[in-house]
């Protein structure tokens, strides 16, 4: 894999679409959700916990 396709992979595993009031949170672009990236993993991981906690639901 080249480096450029590695970090591309990475910071696309960094995004993530919200409904904020239907309280989804998906892995894939849906158009118009709001869109959040995530430059730091454990913060980004810390996000989505705390997504959870407030009883988002993932797809």
């Amino acid at each position: 894999m080249q480096l450029t396709a590695y970090v591309k992979e990475q910071w696309e595993s960094r995004r993530i679409w919200l409904d904020d009031e239907a309280r989804i949170a998906s892995f894939h672009p849906i158009e118009g959700w709001r869109l959040l990236d995530f430059l730091d993993h454990g913060y980004f991981m810390g996000f989505l916990q705390d997504l959870q906690q407030k009883g988002y639901r993932f797809q």
